[in-house]
């Protein structure tokens, strides 16, 4: 059973590579995988779809948004984040406001993987948040906007940061956005002893 899972999470993976190689070529292989009975297989092979702009397949991930089952609405979110398109972005604004947090959390890392500017009012509502799992997505998803309007945001998003950890997704999204940035978070990363252990 432990090399069925492996096996699985192979193709899984191999399904995202062609996914993110954009190539039409891809397509049949994508299709074959999104009818397979391995549900991780069938998720990567309906998010490689949804990147390469296929409409049935966008069409059943927003269909997942609407579920009265927050797994589904979560797993469906986290497919659209490996879709990576803006035509997503209208779909999940209303699931900023979800009420179960492993929801808006990935709700944000998808408006972030989006790529669109007028996602900013979700990640900054987000970035408030009152759990820190979706105020972590929403400032990692704000440096993955790659926009320059989220600088400023981002540069507040480090100065009150909790802890260490969020003060540094805050300066990775700062550095991705060629802005300067503060190394003494990492420093201090390097020496704080891990809060799990």
């Amino acid at each position: 059973e432990l090399k069925a899972v492996a096996r699985n999470k192979t193709r899984a993976l191999a399904l995202r590579a062609l996914a993110h190689m954009g190539s039409p070529e891809s397509l049949p292989a994508l299709r074959k995988a999104a009818e397979d009975p391995d549900p991780a297989v069938r998720d990567a092979a309906a998010a490689g779809l949804a990147r390469l702009g296929d409409s049935r397949a966008l069409e059943r991930l927003f269909f997942g948004l609407a579920s009265e089952d927050p797994a589904q609405r979560t797993k469906a979110a986290q497919a659209l984040s490996e879709a990576g398109t803006p035509a997503v972005v209208e779909k999940l604004r209303p699931l900023a406001d979800d009420d179960v947090y492993h929801v808006r959390a990935a709700v944000m890392e998808a408006l972030g993987a989006s790529g669109s500017p007028l996602v900013l009012p979700e990640l900054l509502k987000g970035a408030d948040d009152q759990n820190e799992l979706v105020r972590s997505k929403a400032v990692a998803a704000m440096g993955a906007l790659g926009q320059p309007a989220a600088a400023q945001y981002l540069e507040d998003a480090r100065k009150k940061a909790p802890n260490v950890y969020m003060e540094l997704l805050a300066v990775a999204g700062l550095a991705r956005l060629g802005e300067p940035i503060v190394n003494s978070a990492a420093r201090r990363a390097l020496f704080q002893p891990d809060a799990d252990t």
